[in-house]
């Protein structure tokens, strides 16, 4: 049996603190042979809605929360996923971990473009994609991750199967900001001289810390106590400055842009 992870989007009435326009709690209950799950919605109001309700004994069981702040002419949200339950998740079975490891911001808009800042790694990674036409040889957008602190697993940092060989240790100190990239076997790095991107990964890693500390086992919690939990002045107004953070930053006019160039222009030679 096979389960694809859905990412779920909804736009909510107005509640919450700040300008993040609402969220919702979503509740996905997979069954065998059927890839349509039972989705329970619940809102900061404790509304409910469930679709596709089915009877007997879910096989996987996908809990998240996604914030939402209206734009024009696109969405942008920013999504936690929790733990997810799978009743054979050792034999073959999909699952996402024991730990809440993310927080992932992501921008549409109309003309079919899309940003994402995805902060991963307990928040100690951001990673991007950006509209940036010219800087991959394979895309339109940038495609980086910007690591913090010098205690990352680059087991499979080269070509995604080998090793790096950056001394992260001798290079980098806790708040060090830096990208590594490779290719064909040829690994290179930038440091990333941008400190107000610093309370940023502390914002990411404080949501995602709250979170943990509360949702390891949100597949048996009462969706409308996890609603309650969440809807804080604290948890919302951290949302709100990852999200506008995202909407007002041009990544164009950053440090990280200047070094995604000269690290694909290295990597070429």
């Amino acid at each position: 049996m096979r389960f694809v992870p859905l990412l779920f989007i909804a736009l909510v009435a107005s509640q919450g603190f700040a300008d993040v326009t609402g969220f919702t709690i979503y509740k996905s209950e997979f069954y065998e042979h059927d890839h349509k799950p039972t989705v329970t919605q619940v809102t900061p109001d404790g509304k409910v809605k469930k679709t596709n309700a089915k009877v007997g004994e879910a096989t996987q069981v996908a809990v998240s929360a996604t914030f939402n702040k209206e734009i024009e002419d696109g969405e942008a949200y920013a999504q936690v996923t929790f733990p997810t339950f799978a009743s054979d998740a050792g034999n073959g079975g999909y699952a996402w971990g024991k730990t809440i490891e993310s927080v992932r911001v992501t921008i549409r808009m109309g003309n079919g473009e899309h940003k994402y800042f995805w902060f991963n790694d307990g928040g100690k990674s951001l990673q991007l994609e950006y509209p940036a036409p010219g800087v991959s040889p394979y895309s339109d957008y940038l495609l980086k991750t910007v690591l913090r602190g010098n205690n990352h697993d680059m087991s499979r940092a080269v070509n995604g199967h080998m090793p790096s060989k950056i001394p992260q240790q001798q290079l980098f100190s806790k708040d060090s900001l830096w990208m590594q990239s490779s290719s064909w076997g040829k690994e290179t790095y930038r440091t990333i001289d941008m400190p107000e991107l610093l309370p940023k990964f502390d914002t990411a890693t404080a949501i995602i810390s709250f979170m943990d500390a509360r949702f390891r086992n949100a597949d048996k919690m009462d969706l409308k106590q996890i609603s309650k939990t969440i809807n804080t002045q604290e948890v919302l107004q951290h949302v709100e400055g990852l999200l506008e953070w995202a909407l007002t930053v041009d990544l164009l006019e950053t440090p990280i842009y200047r070094a995604s160039v000269e690290i694909e222009a290295e990597l070429k030679e």
